[in-house]
């Protein structure tokens, strides 16, 4: 049986690979050469998603904006019609409770017209709400009385 001398068929096979001997300083530079290139590769993928993420938020800003705008008076508005409830069971003068309620009508027509802004301003959020069952009612929709 022949026995082949594998520390010799090693020793061929590297001597013959010469342009890998390099000294460790050089190898090192051209991991960290590989390395940076890497990254930068890697830091360009991230800002190309980035900017797609970028043109995405203005596209939803640009159509959710004037429908958030709304959302935010109508809040105001039937904040003011709560207070406005709230002042006229506190009114101990008629005149007083009669005026209060005026202003109640009005926060109140605020408030109808502040949503229904919203649905002009955001259409999709005229889709019929999940009514609950055993609730009285189903909601009317909102631009019915104004």
């Amino acid at each position: 049986m022949l026995r082949r001398n594998t520390h010799h068929d090693r020793f061929t096979i590297m001597s013959n690979l010469k342009f890998l001997h390099f000294p460790v300083a050089a190898k090192a530079v051209l991991l960290i050469a590989a390395l940076g290139l890497l990254s930068i590769a890697a830091n360009w993928f991230c800002l190309e998603r980035l900017d797609e993420f970028d043109r995405l938020n203005a596209t939803l800003t640009r159509h959710l904006a004037p429908a958030r705008l709304a959302l935010a008076d109508a809040k105001a508005a039937s904040e003011s019609f709560g207070v406005a409830v709230y002042k006229d069971y506190s009114a101990s003068d008629p005149d007083q409770a009669k005026e209060s309620v005026e202003e109640m009508e009005g926060q109140y027509n605020a408030a109808r017209r502040a949503l229904n802004n919203v649905l002009a301003a955001y259409p999709a959020a005229a889709a019929p709400a999940h009514v609950r069952p055993g609730s009285r009612a189903p909601p009317r929709p909102l631009r019915s009385g104004s």
